[in-house]
């Protein structure tokens, strides 16, 4: 699927590849790199990114599926305490609610194939693909909770998977937030610098 969509990204123009160095200039801001493409090249590369990074999320979440499919079966699991099956039923849902959202991202895609819809495709892709990745670190923060409780203890167990959630909340979505301002303000310093300048030139 990939691979048709590589196929299906138009060519760059010819102007663009006669000034190599006008491409390099602005090729660190994505912004001012997509208001020079066409939409639909825009479009097709970033849903190809966008397949690549839920190839990416998609494994995990199915294996720890799997691992919670099994638990009920185990011996062991006849003893874990009501507060741990319930955050465990927690985990589970919350582990398919991500598998299905990471999947939509290919569904979506597939149903609406070459109707000339790739630009709102791309946009609801990142939707669930966002709250994919929010229901994920739900589950894994829930499955810890359940095993380290039985390995490390009530206390520490609780310590160690809020720990892990607080984790995942940091690098999944509180960095990367910050990093997305902190260009937003850059560019933003960047376009006064270019109107200052642009108003003092004779």
């Amino acid at each position: 699927m990939i691979s048709r969509e590589r196929e299906s990204v138009p060519a760059p123009s010819s102007d663009r590849l006669d000034r190599p160095e006008e491409s390099e200039s602005h090729a660190p801001n994505g912004r001012e790199e997509d208001d020079r493409e066409d939409p639909s090249e825009v479009a097709a590369r970033r849903l190809i990114e966008l397949l690549n990074e839920v190839r990416v999320a998609l494994p995990g979440v199915q294996i720890l599926l799997a691992f919670l499919l099994t638990l009920p079966f185990t011996n062991a699991f006849g003893s874990v305490p009501v507060l741990d099956r319930s955050v465990y039923a927690g985990a589970l849902l919350a582990c398919a609610v991500a598998s299905a959202l990471f999947i939509s991202v290919s569904a979506e895609h597939r149903l609406r194939w070459r109707r000339g819809d790739k630009p709102d495709i791309v946009e609801v892709a990142n939707r669930a693909t966002i709250w994919g990745l929010v229901f994920l670190a739900v589950g894994v923060a829930g499955a810890m909770f359940v095993v380290l409780r039985h390995v490390m203890g009530s206390v520490a167990g609780t310590l160690a998977s809020v720990g892990a959630l607080a984790v995942f909340a940091w690098f999944w979505f509180a960095l990367p937030l910050m990093h997305r301002r902190a260009a937003e303000r850059r560019r933003a310093a960047e376009r006064r610098r270019h109107e200052v300048s642009r108003r003092r030139r004779p």
